[in-house]
């Protein structure tokens, strides 16, 4: 595997050290949040993707104070196993799906007004929120979310944030944070939204308030398909992750989630073909990724 001296330079863009997060994970890392017990998630590994799903059904999946706690502990967990450097096993996850079953109606009310771990710390509070969103849209994952029921203020920023998006027929989408009174720009939702629905959908939303059913939100690319309940859902955010792992090597995989976020930020065109360039040169220095180039050569050549 190349190391840091290996990478090639990105002279006018980021630094070579977007390969850092592309190492295989750490397995004492990765068993540790795997075998975790949990009060508010339910995570498990199956089928080359670590699955977390919301655990509190019975009020829609509202986020208490021990959940955003949770949620930081596997995000971080899953960068820092992938960072680690130290002796390691290669776990073959190339995604991590997100489960609202229920929905996710956002910040749980009742339990802030009732926790006083939970009260209102102005800045703190609202880096401690939103640093959900910006560590799901950055995780070294391709993040698959699967939603069925509403999916309101934080919940929807969660689901902005990931990279595949599967609904079911009953499920909705409202930014929310304007009926407690506060602005609907939170949650990095007044970036992502309009770069995901566009700016007269997202003005809808954030302006009126306005509820998105399951067929207006595929309608404006807010998800990427609809199902009819929440079995078919799970079985297709299931075949996206297969065709995940056909499709791409690992490595490729990630560098492509990476530029394209880069992409999606604003890197002008001679500064993504520089990323480009450097990442491709990086992949076709590793053995495994030639490997699996030439079995595929190795069979176009044969039709």
């Amino acid at each position: 595997m190349a190391r840091d001296k290996d990478w090639p330079p990105l002279t006018g863009h980021s630094s070579p050290k977007i390969f850092v997060s592309f190492l295989p994970f750490n397995s004492i890392l990765m068993d540790t949040i795997l075998n975790i017990t949990y009060k508010t998630l339910e995570v498990r590994a199956s089928d080359g993707a670590l699955h977390i799903s919301l655990a509190r059904s019975a009020v829609l999946n509202a986020v208490n104070f021990e959940m955003v706690l949770e949620l930081h502990a596997v995000l971080d967990g899953i960068e820092k196993a992938q960072q680690t450097k130290a002796e390691r096993r290669a776990h073959e996850f190339r995604a991590a799906v997100l489960a609202f079953r229920g929905g996710c109606v956002g910040i749980d009310v009742a339990a802030a007004d009732a926790d006083a771990d939970w009260q209102y710390q102005g800045i703190h509070s609202q880096q401690l929120l939103a640093g959900l969103v910006e560590k799901l849209y950055r995780l070294p994952l391709v993040v698959v979310c699967v939603a069925d029921g509403p999916v309101v203020g934080l919940g929807l920023g969660l689901w902005l944030a990931s990279d595949l998006r599967v609904a079911t027929a009953r499920s909705t989408f409202r930014c929310g944070f304007s009926s407690l009174g506060i602005s609907n720009c939170d949650m990095g939702v007044s970036w992502l939204l309009p770069k995901v629905v566009g700016s007269s959908a997202a003005a809808r939303m954030m302006l009126l308030n306005g509820v998105l059913s399951a067929e207006e939100a595929l309608r404006h690319d807010l998800t990427h398909v609809v199902e009819g309940d929440l079995a078919a859902a799970t079985a297709r955010a299931a075949g996206m992750v297969s065709r995940l792992g056909s499709q791409h090597s690992a490595p490729g995989l990630a560098l492509t989630k990476r530029q394209m976020k880069e992409g999606v930020a604003g890197t002008s065109l001679g500064g993504a073909i520089v990323a480009e360039n450097a990442i491709q040169t990086y992949l076709l220095s590793r053995e495994d990724v030639m490997r699996r180039a030439r079995g595929v050569l190795a069979g176009l050549s044969k039709l």
